[in-house]
């Protein structure tokens, strides 16, 4: 049976949070509560696939779930990759409860329901990730992933897991609010809005050079020593080598000593240096990005 799309992708959030207070609940009672948490979880990969059923390979409209502020909502839609990403979360979580219940039950490890209502918060956690619909949302809730896994990292409860647990969440928080919320914070200055939207949000709002890239699009071929000639492989058809000072790229041009470049990244760039042709280095390399118009000339060949 089709059910609302909002209201399923509310539902898929919602189950993993019943089985989150049914394992603190019936801790006591551990057949009837890991039971509970397994059907949860099938729930929850059947309402996924109700949503792959009604939506398929398509974006849905964003429905807010609360506004902070303008430009600032706890918002949520369905898109193919977050769809995907959901698809595969509720699919293992029913593979991974089963064998956590072998595990955990066969080792006589101990704080059972606290393990699987953490690992049910992860499970919530992560749905809001897949169908969070702008970056603000996203954030809230990989917080909320970051703060659910520790239990599960420092579960022994020796030195070792809880030293382990507290660098992984160290990593995690650090790089989350040292790198990302930053990042949120400019771009909504910037774009006034945190909506993920095809092509970005933040075309036409700033501008920056375009230039060539060098890892793996800057191809540095080497002079020889006693030599005008290139090397063999810039060698023409009729077997001379091609000579003199140039730079050449398909579809590349030179424009107020910036490097603009379309549609190749097959380059070569070589300089002279005293009237001496030499290898060029690691700081030539990176003259030649900042200023290319210091060591070469840009011919349109397109």
């Amino acid at each position: 049976m089709a059910m609302e799309t909002s209201f399923a992708i509310l539902l898929s959030m919602l189950l993993p949070g019943a089985a989150v207070l049914s394992n603190m609940l019936l801790r006591n009672s551990p057949d009837l509560r890991d039971g509970l948490t397994l059907g949860a979880a099938i729930a929850t990969f059947m309402v996924v696939l109700n949503i792959l059923a009604n939506v398929g390979n398509t974006t849905t409209e964003t429905f807010t779930f609360l506004t902070v502020m303008p430009g600032l909502e706890l918002a949520f839609n369905v898109e193919p990759l977050g769809l995907m990403f959901a698809l595969l979360a509720s699919g293992l979580w029913i593979v991974t409860h089963l064998y956590g219940l072998g595990y955990m039950r066969g080792n006589n490890e101990d704080n059972h329901a606290r393990f699987f209502a953490c690992f049910s918060f992860a499970i919530f956690s992560v749905m809001g990730i897949a169908f969070a619909a702008n970056m603000f949302t996203l954030f809230l809730f990989y917080e909320a992933l970051t703060l659910s896994t520790y239990p599960l990292v420092a579960h022994k409860g020796n030195m070792a897991a809880i030293k382990g647990a507290r660098t992984y969440l160290g990593i995690l928080i650090g790089t989350s609010i040292g790198l990302q919320l930053v990042a949120i914070i400019w771009t909504y200055a910037v774009a006034g809005t945190l909506d993920f939207a095809k092509g970005g949000i933040l075309q036409g709002l700033i501008a920056g050079p375009q230039r060539c890239h060098p890892a793996g699009a800057l191809r540095l071929w080497h002079w020889q020593s006693r030599t005008d000639a290139f090397s063999p492989l810039a060698a023409r058809g009729d077997g001379r080598a091609d000579t003199g000072e140039r730079f050449a790229a398909r579809r590349c041009r030179c424009e107020s000593r910036r490097l603009y470049h379309a549609e190749s990244w097959d380059l070569y760039l070589w300089h002279r240096v005293s009237g001496r042709k030499r290898r060029l280095n690691l700081v030539d390399v990176a003259r030649g990005l900042l200023d290319p118009s210091r060591f070469c000339h840009c011919h349109d060949q397109g």
